[in-house]
């Protein structure tokens, strides 16, 4: 099952979780006060690698397109 899915937007990425322990990661590692469109955190794309690295690192599943 995916944990977490990530749409290129261009300048930024969408991070969407998908399951209760993606979006406990969410609560845990991403700034609280992240701009967020609908259930996706908006990740700038300087930062999309580290992030999506450690949830790949956590045990999620990343998938992207």
């Amino acid at each position: 099952m995916v944990d977490f899915h990530v749409r290129n937007e261009g300048n930024i990425f969408l991070l969407t979780p998908l399951t209760k322990e993606a979006h406990d990661w969410v609560d845990e590692n991403i700034d609280p006060e992240h701009f967020a469109v609908g259930n996706s955190v908006v990740i700038k794309h300087r930062y999309i690698v580290e992030i999506v690295n450690g949830a790949i690192a956590a045990g999620f599943i990343v998938q992207g397109t």
